[in-house]
């Protein structure tokens, strides 16, 4: 009987990074950024979502659909519905990896306080401010 060799090649996003620009409170906006890692010969795209957890559960697709093996970033446009997790998988000309690399998202916001604001006219005349 013949035989042949069998290799099994492992690729994947990893060091995924991503910035809230966005400081609405509820809202993400920014870049996701992530590097490949081990052999990354056999990826033909690049797949991102954000997730309602690290497995993917509930994604919604970012980037209009698989990037390119070269991409290593993608925008969340600003006002984007926060969510817990972004998640990239790796693609292969086969199928898209079963685990993905995850971020766990911080959503950064920033608030004003308003003080009472006054304001005193000391002009002479009483039509005029100033």
């Amino acid at each position: 009987p013949g035989s042949t060799p069998l290799v099994d090649l492992a690729a994947s996003a990893s060091t995924l990074a991503f910035a809230d620009l966005d400081l609405d409170q509820g809202d993400l906006g920014g870049t996701l950024s992530w590097q490949a890692a081990g052999s990354t010969a056999s990826i033909a795209a690049f797949d991102a979502y954000l997730a309602s957890d690290n497995l993917g559960s509930g994604r919604a697709p970012l980037g209009g659909g698989s990037l390119a093996s070269s991409a290593r970033t993608v925008a969340i446009p600003a006002e984007t519905l926060a969510t817990s997790h972004a998640v990239v998988y790796a693609r292969s000309t086969l199928a898209e990896q079963t685990t993905p690399a995850a971020l766990a998202l911080a959503d950064e916001y920033a608030t004003v306080v308003m003080s009472p604001l006054s304001f005193e006219d000391r002009g002479p005349d009483a039509e005029e401010l100033g």
